[in-house]
């Protein structure tokens, strides 16, 4: 397909209306309305009440009453990421992901901070050898897709500020609440540290390749040339592109900018140094992502970027990626092609230690919004926003 056919993406604006009734419609369906997440709490326990059909909203209720549950804090004591995808950790960002980051436990949120911290290294190891006695190099070594994705989480709610930091300056509950997994020589043991996260933002700058972006593959690092991993990368720079400029460093700012570029350059979706598709499923956006990566999450996060940088943004490198997202449109709404979740594999601990290659398990909510064929409510809205911000753009001379 030639890419000039498809140049002026402002095209695709006059669908905004039509794709606007599609959210309308789309919300009364699963019965979410329009309320700030705040208001949904009481909201959602009275539709529980009232009704025994398995609701979206029922669906919701019921993953936040989970994440309040003794029962979701010991699990997270014993693994706060494994296994896929019933566990805290995932109804926790599925939350996060429908908007919905205010409605998780704030218990909840201080109790999974104190234990990340004291469960995981707080660098990232390129070999064996730099990995401390007594610590798993499976349980207790984060990559990058999973520490922007918990920068996200953290900072959307109530509990923490821009540096993980607890907003009203208490020591986390859980760095003397939960015994450490591994040795504390591995940790920064200043009093700043026991008031915050203080180590996962930095970490984003600290694993910057040259390119431009991150790879969760510690053995890249030790190439000669490391090469970038949009699924690695795209999470940190969601977490800084949501930071006021105004407090971001000169460093943070390059990064972001050299993190877009990268993309941008690739026209979102394609081989830089052939031109070939990297992977078909990108041009086929799947909800929920958790990690993975498609071109609405990118045009989302590119046009974003564009409007916080106030950077023109070349229409080329996005028509290809409009277009293909503009096929997906029904008269109903974004309707997914394919999930990100079913049929994958997952690692499932132990008291012997772990077993791999294990089937997925799932849970109700994940289940109700993971529909294949279905109008997605949440790339609906998605797509939305990314239209309402390329008629701002255009308004604005910020499409070139």
């Amino acid at each position: 397909m030639p890419i000039d056919k498809f140049k002026d993406v402002s095209r695709y604006l006059d669908d905004i209306p039509s794709v606007r009734q599609n959210v309308s419609d789309l919300s009364a369906r699963f019965e979410l309305g329009e309320e700030p997440a705040e208001e949904l709490d009481g909201k959602l326990s009275g539709e529980a009440e009232s009704s025994s059909e398995d609701s979206a909203s029922n669906c919701i209720q019921e993953s936040i009453n989970f994440l309040a549950s003794e029962k979701a804090k010991e699990m997270v004591v014993r693994e706060p990421y494994w296994p896929k995808w019933n566990s805290p950790w995932w109804h926790a960002l599925l939350l996060e992901e429908m908007g919905l980051a205010g409605a998780i436990p704030s218990e909840f949120v201080e109790h999974y901070a104190g234990v990340v911290d004291q469960h995981y290294l707080h660098f990232f190891p390129f070999t064996e050898e730099e990995i401390p006695a007594g610590v798993s190099p499976i349980f207790n070594i984060a990559c990058h897709c999973y520490l922007g994705s918990l920068y996200r989480l953290l900072s959307a709610g109530e509990n923490f500020d821009h540096d993980l930091k607890l907003t009203d300056g208490r020591v986390l509950a859980g760095k003397t609440a939960v015994a450490r997994t591994i040795p504390s020589d591995c940790f920064d043991a200043t009093p700043e540290h026991e008031r915050a996260l203080n180590w996962v933002r930095p970490w984003f700058l600290k694993y910057q390749i040259s390119g431009g972006g991150l790879n969760c593959d510690e053995s890249n690092y030790l190439k000669e040339t490391p090469s970038c991993s949009v699924l690695s990368t795209l999470p940190a720079l969601e977490a800084l592109v949501s930071i006021d400029s105004n407090l971001l460093s000169e460093e943070e700012l390059a990064f972001l900018d050299n993190g877009v570029t990268y993309l941008i350059e690739r026209n979102l979706f394609r081989s830089k140094r052939t031109g070939e598709v990297v992977d078909p499923t990108w041009l086929e956006p799947a909800f929920p992502r958790f990690y993975f990566y498609d071109v609405l999450r990118g045009l989302t996060l590119v046009t974003r970027w564009a409007l916080k940088r106030s950077r023109k943004l070349p229409q080329s490198a996005i028509a290809e990626a409009m277009h293909a997202l503009n096929q997906q449109i029904s008269r109903e709404g974004f309707v997914p092609k394919r999930s990100n979740v079913q049929e994958r594999k997952t690692i499932i601990r132990t008291d012997a230690g772990h077993e791999k290659d294990q089937p997925v398990t799932s849970f109700a909510l994940l289940e109700a919004v993971d529909q294949v064929g279905q109008p997605s409510l949440h790339l609906t809205q998605e797509y939305l926003g990314l239209l309402l911000r390329l008629k701002y753009m255009s308004d604005a001379r910020l499409l070139r």
